[in-house]
């Protein structure tokens, strides 16, 4: 799907709660230079009382329950109150990856065809469990490695799938600026197959905290200070690359259409050409001019509705691009870039 954004976790990494929040900063909306305001807003009236529910759980000092199944959530993104695209952020439950039985091909297979039809895949890793890898912590040091193997897995079944990936460090707020740059290297270094060359694999890597020293008290207590602005602790960042992964691909098929209209336009002159050129019995008889015209006028207002969404999409990149130079790093086929 050109739409799906697919977020998979290890346990306790909080992308259950990174969702909560993110719902709540991007109601509010990020703001651009030029003063528009882009929105990602779930409208779907069940979702919405579940994910106010689990936030407000948050806010009132309590940790939510880890999900157990996988969910689904449709939003709408919408940039100055015009709409650009629906986005499906599918949920998989916590754990996902380290709780499949080595016998469970259908798990496996749903995970795969998870992976092949998203415009972006998001991993979610707590910075605790990073820095217990670090300290040669077995466990932690195998998670990670289960979720390399498995996507390395579906690469050679599907070679040509090079779908965009972001890793999101979580927790950020628990380590100093020189452990998240430790923690950030580490996961370059382990997961050094991703960010190497001549894989032609779009990777990008970010830290996202939703406030400061937070931690789990008894009873799920919420301990710290929670902040979810739009700008606060990087918690835009992960759905702006995924939303530049969603519209890049729009984008793609934009083109493919401008390209397929223009053809059928092509193909109606020609044959309004030949109309055109008919005796005039022949005309009345077998004419088909009206039907003709009629294909132009339809084929020419779908290429004019096509290149005027290819212009709205590519004028929204470039704004949510503003907003990826920082708190970011991204790497095509192994090289770090600047979008």
């Amino acid at each position: 799907m050109e739409n799906k954004i697919s977020i998979y976790g290890l346990s306790g990494s909080g992308k259950s709660c990174y969702i909560y929040a993110m719902t709540q900063a991007m109601r509010k909306g990020i703001k651009f230079a030029n003063g528009n305001v882009l929105t990602v807003i779930n409208s779907n009236i069940a979702q919405v009382n579940l994910l106010n529910s689990r936030f407000s759980q948050m806010t009132k000092g309590v940790w939510p329950p880890g999900t157990t199944q996988t969910t689904e959530y449709t939003y709408g993104s919408k940039l100055a109150f015009k709409a650009i695209s629906d986005v499906v952020i599918r949920d998989y439950r916590g754990g996902i990856f380290t709780s499949i039985d080595k016998d469970d091909q259908e798990e496996v297979n749903e995970l795969y065809k998870s992976f092949k039809d998203s415009a972006s895949l998001a991993f979610f890793i707590g910075v605790d469990m990073v820095m217990r890898a670090m300290n040669n912590d077995v466990d932690a040091y195998n998670d990670l490695g289960i979720m390399q193997t498995l996507y390395a897995q579906f690469l050679e079944q599907y070679p040509e799938d090079k779908t965009p990936i972001l890793f999101v460090l979580t927790k950020s707020d628990l380590a100093s600026p020189q452990q998240l740059e430790k923690c950030k290297n580490f996961i370059k270094e382990e997961f050094q197959a991703f960010f190497g060359t001549g894989t032609a694999l779009t990777v990008g890597l970010t830290a996202v905290t939703l406030g400061d020293n937070l931690s789990c008290g008894e009873d799920n207590q919420l301990l710290g200070v929670l902040k979810v602005e739009p700008t606060d602790g990087n918690i835009q960042i992960p759905i702006l690359y995924t939303l530049y992964c969603v519209f890049s691909r729009r984008i793609m098929n934009e083109l493919a259409k401008n390209k397929e209209y223009a053809s059928y336009l092509k193909q109606n002159q020609i044959d309004l050409e030949k109309e055109k050129k008919r005796g005039f019995f022949d005309k009345i008889f077998n004419g088909k001019e009206k039907t003709v015209r009629a294909s132009i006028l339809s084929n020419q207002a779908a290429l004019d509705n096509s290149k005027k969404n290819l212009l709205y999409l590519n004028d929204t990149i470039e704004l949510i691009k503003t907003k990826l130079n920082s708190g970011i790093e991204i790497y095509d086929d192994g090289q770090l870039i600047q979008l």
